[in-house]
């Protein structure tokens, strides 16, 4: 793992990593430093916030195909074609991995110990702390999120 990063409390620049094949080995050492039971329950609250998110993005695109197509009736994706489907089921999945994260990470750092023991790993290892962290989330998240609302509009006219 890059020291300057190390030490300056910088988001791991991910492309550069998996080019240079660097990604999964400098990830098992950002990890080892995340030993907080916190962070599973960031994970563990994360994994409904996920899946929720990803329902209502899936059920916005299946209501605004029912408004724009309305002899689209009866369950949800019926008479849909499949890449519209394609579309509706993978898309908010994608989206929803970083929504879930960053919703997960700001509720259990509002908890005070979580926020200590979260403090406490970034001293020791700036790169994974909070603040970075949720940088780095919504930096790749806001496009990620953007790109699936697009996609789903796209879905819902296609029908």
């Amino acid at each position: 793992m890059s020291e300057v990063r190390k030490h300056q409390g910088q988001a791991p620049d991910v492309v550069k990593e998996l080019k240079a094949g660097e990604w999964l080995q400098n990830a098992r050492a950002r990890k080892q430093y995340q030993k907080s039971p916190w962070n599973r329950v960031v994970q563990v609250l994360g994994l409904p916030i996920w899946l929720s998110s990803a329902y209502g993005l899936g059920a916005l695109a299946v209501l605004l195909r029912n408004r724009l197509h309305p002899s689209h009736v009866g369950p949800a994706l019926a008479h849909t074609s499949g890449a519209a489907e394609a579309i509706i089921i993978f898309a908010p999945l994608l989206a929803g991995i970083f929504i879930g994260m960053v919703v997960a990470n700001f509720l259990v750092y509002q908890i005070p110990p979580a926020r200590r023991a979260f403090d406490k790993e970034g001293e020791e290892l700036p790169s994974i702390s909070y603040a970075v962290s949720q940088r780095s989330l919504l930096k790749v998240g806001v496009p990620v999120v953007a790109a699936a609302i697009m996609l789903l509009f796209i879905a819902a006219v296609i029908g």
